[in-house]
């Protein structure tokens, strides 16, 4: 009787103690499924890796002081959670354009929506004007017929180039991405939270 009373009393300890690892199957899980999210994209794979390395050489940090020192991403504390950044990505998106536009169009001397190479070399050349990199790139790129004449169809294209240039975003854009475990555009807490526990060791 105390023999089938001790095995009772282990298989209770085993059951309630979980994973001898420290690591929930729940975990493992969402660490599998992260796995395969970062080797189905480059940028992704390039975070993952980057994680992966710093959590196994620093073992004595805080994994959450590693996530958020690689990827950007606060936790509520700061009002980073929740965290819609595809929308985000969209609302920064626009502002670097409207900003290369008006940019541009700082050399339409005459207000026509319209830079004409002698209207950049003027604007340029002025004495007070800062910058001006942007419209002399723009013109560059964007004059497609080279008439010397950029319209505001090859405005409105060669802001659209020089977005990916321009915009300085990737690491928190992909991390949040990363993190996003059901890929609806919104970085919650709870994944958050998910993440920090599958990287646990």
């Amino acid at each position: 009787m105390k023999q089938i009373a001790k095995l009772a009393l282990m298989a209770l300890l085993a059951v309630t103690a979980g994973p001898s690892q420290g690591q929930t199957p729940e975990a493992k899980a969402d660490l599998a499924l992260l796995e395969t999210r970062a080797a189905g994209d480059p940028l992704m794979g390039q975070v993952w890796v980057q994680l992966r390395s710093e959590t196994s050489a620093r073992s004595g940090q805080s994994v959450l002081r590693i996530v958020e020192t690689l990827s950007g991403i606060r936790q509520t504390r700061d009002g980073a959670l929740p965290l819609s950044y595809r929308l985000q990505g969209q609302v920064q998106a626009a502002a670097i354009r409207a900003q290369t536009v008006a940019e541009i169009l700082r050399s339409d001397l005459n207000g026509d929506w319209q830079v004409s190479r002698e209207e950049l070399v003027a604007s340029l050349s002025h004495a007070n004007r800062g910058g001006g990199g942007e419209a002399a790139t723009a013109f560059l790129l964007g004059d497609a017929d080279q008439n010397s004449l950029l319209t505001t169809e090859e405005i409105k294209a060669s802001a659209e180039a020089m977005l990916p240039v321009l915009s300085g975003r990737r690491g928190m854009d992909v991390g949040a991405r990363l993190f996003d475990l059901d890929d609806d555009g919104i970085l919650t807490q709870s994944e958050y939270d998910r993440v920090i526990a599958a990287l646990q060791r």
